[in-house]
Order: structure tokens, then C-alpha cells, then sequence
């Protein structure tokens, strides 16, 4: 477990690739089981902020079949799944990240610098997700962060059309 938690460490400090996860039903029920666990924070966190859980969920499901068509599109399917957990599981360590950074810089620096530090390390994902992207369909690396930052504005448009904020 700490092996697959130092991996998805490398990926996101974009040593590694997707390559070297295993493509698994256990480590998508892991990434999913992160995800869980690292979403109740974070929502702690901003739900002062009018967000809505639900909406945020339903967008990031969005994003993730956004993910999904284009490694499909791109004939490379039989990565799909390993790339999906890469997403997830990477994702969910950066949420974790993110509200202990905040927890732990929110009452020295304030709420409004400590969420400025916070959003940098969200914001980190974008090259991430484009890392994973560019490694599971074989392009270039730019390319792939085209793709992530496709998918952000994808999640971001269904959230305002679901009227999240």
C-alpha cells in the first residue's frame, strides 16, 4: 500500500507515469476510497464558501468520462482503467495536500493567503492530469496538458450549468 501511495507521489511530482501503477480493480477501489476520504475536508473547508458538494461531485464525473472518451478516441483503451486511477488517486492526494496546508497555514497567515497557497496545489493537478494523459495515449506532454486544461473547462462548465458555484 505504501509502494502504490510513493508511486502515485512520483506521478504527481511527474517522475513517473501511469506505467508504473498496475491496472487493477484494486487500485481503482483504492483511488475511489481516496477520493472519498480526501473530499470531506476539503468540503469542510469551503463549505462556508456556498459550494455545492453534489454539483462538484457530478463535474468531476464529467471530467473523468471527458478523460475517459479521449483515451478511448485515441485507441488506447487498454489503459483506461490505470489511467482513470492515476486520476482519481493523484487527485485525491493533492485534496489531502490542499487541507492540511490550509489547516495547518490558515491560523498563521490568515484564511486569505493560507487559500491562495491551497489553490496553487490544486491548481498542480491541471499538469498532473495532462502528465497522466500524455503518458496513457502516448503524446506529447504539451498535448496533454491541452487535454487537461479541455477537461478542467469541461468540469467548470457543468458545474455552472448545474448551478454550483
Amino acid at each position: 500500500m505504501l509502494l502504490l501511495l510513493k508511486s502515485f507521489f512520483d506521478i504527481i511530482a511527474l517522475r513517473r507515469g501511469p506505467e508504473s501503477i498496475p491496472s487493477s480493480m484494486f487500485v481503482l477501489t483504492f483511488a475511489i476510497v481516496l477520493m472519498l476520504a480526501s473530499s470531506y475536508p476539503a468540503y469542510l473547508i469551503t463549505a462556508s464558501e456556498e459550494s455545492h458538494y453534489a454539483t462538484a461531485f457530478f463535474a468531476y464525473g464529467a471530467g473523468i468520462l471527458f478523460y475517459a472518451a479521449v483515451i478511448v478516441l485515441a485507441g488506447r483503451a487498454e489503459r483506461l482503467l490505470v489511467a482513470v486511477s492515476c486520476i482519481i488517486a493523484c487527485g485525491s492526494l493533492l485534496t489531502i495536500v490542499f487541507a492540511l496546508e490550509f489547516a495547518i497555514f490558515a491560523p498563521l497567515l490568515g484564511r486569505v493567503e493560507a487559500g491562495a497557497i491551497a489553490s496553487m496545489i490544486i491548481l498542480w493537478s491541471v499538469p498532473v492530469e495532462g502528465h497522466i494523459m500524455s503518458k496513457s495515449i502516448g503524446c506529447h506532454w504539451l498535448l496533454g496538458l491541452l487535454i487537461a486544461i479541455a477537461s478542467l473547462v469541461t468540469q467548470i462548465g457543468v458545474q455552472a450549468m448545474l448551478g454550483g458555484s
